[in-house]
Formats: C-alpha cells, sequence, structure tokens
C-alpha cells in the first residue's frame, strides 16, 4: 500500500475521532481543525503534512562569503562579494573605479567551485541561447551573412570618448550614408541588425528631405509619439536656435537592387540646457512633458561593508547637463 494510501486511511480514523475535518485539494489533504483538537493529534498532522523541501543552496544563509566570485546569470560579468546580510548581498562591479552595488542572494551564482551553482548557470545559459537563438532566426541567413561582411568592413577612426567608425571602402552601401553617417556611427546594443547608433546633432529632418526616397526610412517602433510628431519637435528646436540630437539607431535595410539603406529608429530627443519656456511649451504639446531635465546633486558613495552610504568620505557631484524626453 502506498504512503499516501495508508495516510489517508488513517487520516479517516483520527478525523473520526479527534473531531479533524479535511477537504482533498490537487491529491493532498487539508487539515481543518477545531480548537477542542487534542495538541498531540495537531503535532501528528504537523509531523505528516509539512513538507521536507530545501531550497537551493544559493538561498541558504551562509552559503556566499565575503571574497567569493559570483555572477548574476546568465550574464557571466564578474563580481566580487563584499559583504553579506540576511539574504542581501553587497558587490564589487568594477575594481578600477571601484563601482559597488547589493542584491538578492538568490539572483547570484558561483563562477566555480560550487557545483550546484554552476549547473544551475548552465541552464539558463543554455536557456537564454535558444531564446537568443530564436530572436535572431527572424532575419534570414542571407541577411546575417551581409551583416557581418558590413560590421568586419567597418573602420574604426577615433577610440575616445567613444569608439567611433566609418563605412569600410568594400561595403555595398548608399553613397549618402557615407556622406551624411562616417564618423558619426558608436557602438550599438540594440538587438538587431544595427549599423551603429548615432548620438550627435545630425539633422535627420534634413537627411529625410534629401535622402528619403533613396534607401531611408525613420520610425519610432514604440508609435508613441509619432515620428511625425518628433520629427516636427527636433524642428522647432532647431528653428528657435538650439542643436537638438535624436537617439537613434541605424538598422541595415536590404534594398532590390543589392545595396544597403537604413532604417533608422529614433529612442530619445535632447537639448544641451534649459529651453525658453515658449518654446518648450510647443514641443511639450507634441512629445509630453520632459523626462530629463538639468540637474546636479551631491551624493556619499556607498559602503564598501554593508548596504547603505558611507558618510565618512566626502561628497561626490552627479550632474546632468541636457534637457530630454525618452519614450522607450
Amino acid at each position: 500500500m502506498h504512503f499516501e494510501e495508508r495516510f489517508m486511511r488513517r487520516a479517516a480514523v483520527v478525523t473520526a475521532s479527534a473531531g479533524l475535518g479535511g477537504i482533498v485539494l490537487g491529491g493532498v489533504w487539508v487539515w481543518v481543525m477545531r480548537a477542542e483538537t487534542p495538541a498531540a493529534v495537531r503535532r501528528l498532522v504537523r509531523r505528516r503534512t509539512t513538507a521536507l523541501v530545501q531550497p537551493p543552496v544559493w538561498e541558504r544563509d551562509g552559503h556566499f562569503r565575503v571574497g567569493d566570485a559570483v555572477h548574476t546569470p546568465p550574464d557571466r560579468h564578474p563580481l566580487t562579494v563584499t559583504w553579506v546580510q540576511g539574504r542581501s548581498v553587497g558587490l564589487l562591479t568594477n575594481p578600477r573605479n571601484n563601482s559597488r552595488m547589493h542584491t538578492a542572494a538568490s539572483d547570484l551564482r558561483h563562477l566555480s567551485g560550487c557545483a550546484p551553482c554552476m549547473a544551475d548557470a548552465a541552464d539558463q545559459a543554455a536557456a537564454e541561447e535558444q531564446r537568443q537563438a530564436a530572436y535572431w532566426a527572424q532575419w534570414p541567413a542571407d541577411d546575417h551573412e551581409l551583416y557581418e561582411a558590413l560590421m568586419d568592413d567597418q573602420v574604426l577612426i577615433s577610440s575616445e570618448p567613444h569608439r567611433r567608425y566609418r563605412f569600410g571602402d568594400a561595403s555595398p552601401v548608399r553613397e549618402w550614408m557615407r556622406t551624411e553617417l562616417d564618423g558619426h556611427l558608436l557602438d550599438d546594443e540594440m538587438p538587431s541588425l544595427t549599423l551603429g547608433r548615432v548620438w550627435d546633432p545630425v539633422d535627420w529632418p534634413r537627411i529625410e528631405d534629401d535622402h528619403g526616397a533613396d534607401g531611408l526610412t525613420i520610425e519610432n517602433p514604440w508609435r508613441t509619439p509619432a515620428w511625425a510628431a518628433i520629427r516636427a519637435a527636433f524642428e522647432i528646436l532647431r528653428d528657435a536656435g538650439y542643436t537638438p540630437a535624436l537617439d537613434a539607431s541605424v538598422e541595415m535595410e536590404r534594398l532590390a537592387d543589392k545595396t544597403v539603406g537604413a532604417n533608422v529608429v529614433v529612442s530619445g530627443l535632447q537639448v544641451e540646457g534649459l529651453i525658453d519656456d515658449a518654446t518648450y511649451q510647443q514641443v511639450a504639446a507634441l512629445l509630453g512633458e520632459a523626462t530629463d531635465w538639468p540637474q546636479s546633486h551631491m551624493y556619499y558613495p556607498m559602503r564598501p561593508d554593508g548596504p547603505g552610504l558611507d558618510r565618512s568620505q566626502p561628497y561626490k557631484v552627479d550632474e546632468f547637463t541636457a534637457t530630454g524626453w525618452r519614450w522607450t
């Protein structure tokens, strides 16, 4: 006789003799005890029904110790444990600038020397690899091959303060892309076949006017605000004497003549400094209230040995100098 069947029969006897009631939910006997149920029976019920389920090792007290090398899967960036308090763990993320953070122990796994952590991290990495493969499969193999050739052909022209590129001589891009974008292309993390990211104050409305029929499209895939409203706001700022800049990702667009055009995805607009009220109101009518404002504030660095701020250290200054709108 299985344990469950023996237990259910015994439950019937106990129920009849001790005044217990119960129901079966999903194959599990759920006890309903009245106040007069004897204490000995209550202890029996607890012993029989309490699940002996241990949490995974990375959620157990004492699993992570100061100095441990850890990561947050599927990311493999190495982190160093600097303090542990309960389920919260302090981390050194970048020893060069002493950058720190803290997170829940359940988010962490050991990089080495711990079989359960490493096995779970490997499972997460495999799942992420499958997800990535499914995502990138939306583009045909020919597009991937062309994209890799274009990226391999790009020429690095400067490294400070950001890496900047131009299109290589063998790249079959439309000529206007060289004229307008060479030197403005930065590394881009957009999950797409992007040829680069542009932060500079490039005049995208003018480029669209000049080359909109030559392999160029500009869009906001998040739909609100529409590109027409973003363009109008850009032109208001430009015509008022400001120097607006769009955050734009230049996606590869394969054209019928086997050359490459651009689908430009815009995700933000900003202007250095404050905007006069009259101009601001015109832009806000199109894009809503700004999401970023020029500001500076002083702050204490984080403590190296526990949560909270290290008030024994001098203040640091954080500054942001632009007025901007972001809709991603």
